[in-house]
This record gives C-alpha cells, sequence and structure tokens, in this order.
C-alpha cells in the first residue's frame, strides 16, 4: 500500500473545512495552518495548491486563500420509469381549484365559501378564544368518531327536527365534508360500480367518486328536485346501490326538493336497497324555507346524512359530521379511521363553542336575510343588463345563481372574457356527472355586495353583446386589469 504523503493528509482535512464553508470565507493563514499542524510551510503551501487544483480554493495575490464559488451541481433525473410502475390513469374528474392564479385584482364570484359581511368572523374570533380556556383538552389525542360534546350537539340538531332519534353514536367527525365524501363512497361501493347522481351537480363530489373509481349515472334535475321514476330507472339499469343528492339548496340551482318527491325518492330508495348520501351542505346558513333533513324521515337507515361547518363558516373550520345508522356507521368508522385517524381536536373545541353559543342560530337567521337580499339584488341586475340569460329556477336557498348562456355561446369563453374584466365566474361543466347539458355559468353572490355585484352583472353583459363595457368596476376603485383595456 502506498503511503500517503502529510501534504495529502493535510489536503483532506482542510477539504472537509471548506466544503463546510461559504463561498468567499477566507481559510486561516500559512502560519496559522504551520502551528495547528506542526508542519513545515511547504508542505501546508502544497496542500493548499491540491484544494486549487481541484476547484474548491482560490488564492489571491498579496490577500490569502478564500473558498472558491462553487458551480451549481446539474443532477439529470430520469422519471420515464414511473410510467411502468403507475396503474393506468381512469377517468378521475378534477375538483376547481378553490384558490386559482388569477390577475389582480379579481374580484372572486366562482367560490362556495362565504366571505365579508357573509361570515361571521367575530362568531369565529369568540369561539377561537373560548377554546384556548382548554389547551389541555385540545392538545390530547381525542377519539377516533369525534369530540363527544360535538357529536352530541350534531345528534341533538338531528332530533330536534323531528321523525327519527339520534344518538352520539350515530355521528362520526370528519375533517370536512370532502373527506367525508371519499370515505363514504369508499365504503359503500367498489370501483366500478356506479353511484346515482343528480344532474348538474357538486363538482366535489363528482371528483370524489371517480377517485374512488365508482362510475358517476346522472338523473336530471327538475323544478321540484327529481323524478322518481327515473331514480328507480337508474337504479335498475346501472345497478348503483349509492344515490348522491342535495335535498336542500342544491348546487348549484339553489332548489329544494318538494315534500312528495323527499318521500318517493325515500320510498325507491327502500324498494332498490341502497344507500341515500344527503349532503346537508347549507344547513348552518339558516334559510327559513329550508326542509328539514331528509334523514329525519328515514326510519329504516338508508339515508347517510353529511352536515358540514366549512361551507357557512369557510374554509378555516373544516369541520363536518356524518350520521348514519346500523351496520354502515361502523365501517364508515372504520375507513375513516384508516384514511385519516382523527380531526384536529383544536378545531373540534372552536365547534362546539360556536355551536352551544345562544346566539348562533340568531346570527344564521340574520345572515340568511344578507343571502336573499344579495340574490334578489343580483337578479335585477340581472333582469337590467342581461336580459338573453335564462335562469335556472328560483332558488330560495342557495349562494348562486346557475344561468343559462344564450345560443351560440361557450362558458369557457364567457368566463375568461368576464375574467380579463377583474371578475371570476365559474363555467358550469364540471357540474354536470355525465355529458353537459347546455352552456351553464354559476355566480356566487356571497362573497360581495352591492356596486361589486351590479358591476359584475354589466361586465358580462358587455360580454353578451348587451351593453358597453363600464369604464370603472365599482366604487371603491378596482378597474379592469391593462389587458382588458387593451381589448376595449
Amino acid at each position: 500500500m502506498t503511503r500517503r504523503s502529510r501534504s495529502e493528509e493535510i489536503a483532506d482535512d482542510l477539504r472537509l473545512l471548506v466544503e463546510a464553508a461559504l463561498p468567499g470565507t477566507k481559510l486561516p493563514a500559512t502560519r496559522t495552518l504551520v502551528t495547528r499542524y506542526r508542519t513545515s510551510p511547504v508542505t501546508i503551501q502544497h496542500a493548499i495548491a491540491r484544494l486549487v487544483a481541484d476547484g474548491l480554493v482560490e488564492s489571491r495575490r498579496g490577500a490569502g486563500n478564500y473558498v472558491r464559488e462553487r458551480p451549481p451541481i446539474v443532477v439529470t433525473r430520469d422519471f420515464t420509469w414511473q410510467a411502468n410502475s403507475l396503474p393506468e390513469p381512469g377517468a378521475v374528474a378534477v375538483q376547481p381549484d378553490s384558490a386559482p392564479r388569477y390577475p389582480e385584482p379579481t374580484i372572486r364570484l366562482d367560490q362556495f365559501y362565504p366571505a365579508g359581511d357573509f361570515l361571521p368572523l367575530y362568531a369565529y374570533h369568540w369561539s377561537s378564544l373560548r377554546s384556548t380556556q382548554n389547551i389541555p383538552a385540545a392538545q390530547r389525542l381525542p377519539p377516533m368518531d369525534g369530540n363527544p360534546q360535538l357529536r352530541e350537539h350534531f345528534a341533538q340538531s338531528l332530533t330536534r327536527q323531528g321523525g327519527a332519534r339520534f344518538a352520539a353514536s350515530d355521528v362520526i367527525v370528519t375533517t370536512g365534508a370532502q373527506e367525508a365524501l371519499s370515505v363514504i363512497f369508499r365504503t359503500l361501493a367498489a370501483p366500478g360500480d356506479a353511484v346515482v347522481m343528480e344532474a348538474p351537480t357538486y363538482p366535489g363530489a363528482i371528483a370524489a367518486a371517480r377517485a374512488a373509481g365508482l362510475r358517476p349515472v346522472g338523473i336530471s334535475r327538475t323544478d321540484d328536485g327529481i323524478d322518481p321514476e327515473h331514480l328507480l330507472g337508474a337504479f335498475q339499469t346501472s345497478g348503483a346501490k349509492l344515490f348522491y343528492a342535495q335535498p336542500t339548496a342544491h348546487v348549484p340551482t339553489g332548489t329544494s326538493w318538494a315534500e312528495e318527491v323527499r318521500s318517493a325518492a325515500l320510498a325507491v330508495a327502500r324498494r332498490c336497497n341502497a344507500f341515500v348520501i344527503e349532503d346537508d351542505w347549507a344547513r348552518d346558513f339558516g334559510f327559513r324555507s329550508a326542509p328539514r333533513p331528509l334523514i329525519c324521515d328515514d326510519e329504516h337507515g338508508a339515508v347517510i346524512h353529511i352536515r358540514t361547518l366549512s361551507a357557512s363558516m369557510g374554509p378555516a373550520l373544516r369541520v363536518a359530521a356524518v350520521t348514519s345508522r346500523g351496520e354502515v356507521t361502523d365501517r364508515i368508522r372504520q375507513v375513516r379511521a384508516v384514511e385519516n385517524g382523527f380531526v384536529s381536536p383544536h378545531l373540534q373545541e372552536i365547534a362546539v363553542r360556536l355551536l352551544d353559543a345562544p346566539w348562533w342560530y340568531d346570527w344564521n337567521r340574520k345572515r340568511s336575510l344578507l343571502v336573499h337580499r344579495a340574490r334578489d339584488s343580483l337578479n335585477t341586475s340581472l333582469a337590467v343588463h342581461a336580459k338573453s340569460l335564462h335562469q335556472w329556477h328560483w332558488g330560495e336557498n342557495g349562494t348562486g345563481l346557475w344561468l343559462r348562456l344564450p345560443q351560440g355561446y361557450r362558458a369557457d369563453d364567457v368566463v375568461a372574457e368576464v375574467l380579463l374584466a377583474g371578475y371570476a365566474i365559474a363555467a358550469g361543466d364540471p357540474y354536470w356527472p355525465e355529458a353537459p347539458d347546455g352552456e351553464y355559468i354559476r355566480i356566487g353572490y356571497t362573497t360581495e355586495e352591492g356596486v361589486v355585484m351590479e358591476n359584475a352583472t354589466r361586465a358580462l353583459a358587455a360580454v353578451l353583446g348587451h351593453e358597453r363595457m363600464p369604464s370603472r368596476i365599482g366604487e371603491d376603485g378596482r378597474r379592469p386589469n391593462a389587458r382588458y383595456r387593451k381589448k376595449y
């Protein structure tokens, strides 16, 4: 074995020092290194020369030796192997992004969450402060099914509606309605199975069903809700054992099922031994004309009820509850425990304080008046500026208008043109579980009020050719961005 020289040993030791230092760092003087390594200046100079030759150190005449700026290491990454290891891609729907990148300033009229005066920020702040009084409980691992007080509240809330009675053991707390949908679909159906849905319906449910490998089958939405005969036919022809529905405040139309439809739909589900997934997302908006939950009229355990606080309180409070009875509850519990374990105990504490507050329901009733006022204002503005738009129905309990475009217009094009004016509205295609039935758009009215909505309507009317684009977007100083001014 060849014996290494002293200069090589010192160079290796200094190399570790250099590699750990920042570029531009000055190395110790030769005299200092001579003392440290107890060797001659010539040996130190030979060691430094090796580092210079390796490109790690540069010598500056009269200034000393410095760590050299190292070029970035270029690593060639090859990901092509993944194509052979991944399964075949399925027809998975992508849920519309809740926070897409829009040019500034853009006013969001395409989202489901409330904002501004429609969001009870004081209530959330008060509940957050109260929840900190029980910090030890918020730090402990919560029960898998959720906070016992919260589950009891959800159960008693349904019991007070009349009809069937519910217990805390019937309730499982989840991280928002989207997780609830994902767990239910994976629990009650196998990949390849069909799931019946209203057409149109909530895009998140379509995405969750397809992500679980299910095949959505749409039945047309009517003014009264659905046609029970169509539901029966869909069950029989597709073999589905699941029906996802929004009997109250249907998204995107805002309508609710008529009483005779509710009883007939339950009878069809019972006849076909099928489950009804009731998405009761708008329960906490306090709509006075909203019928009681469908699960309250179900005596056979066919309905699985989802109630979410996120829809009324915004994305900060990702808490929802799944209520069901019978063996299906245990099945949902098992799947959910594997997928997500437990919900944040702190968020559950906030939800308990919020729902137990004596003024919670009073606030929701007041908010429902604000929502109805905003809806009426938008309807009036559309009647004045955009008469050619066809509204689906007078949605009593929604948070947005579902509008059919005049013949010859494509929803994606209209949405893009309105965005250039500074407003984001939603195209209708993602709301259809199967092929879209026409060109639709959705405009939400629980994010902005007053002149902003008025000018958004005028911007839409300008795109449809009804009038000229307003020169100023709102009295708050928002103007069309530069791209729009160049075009118009």
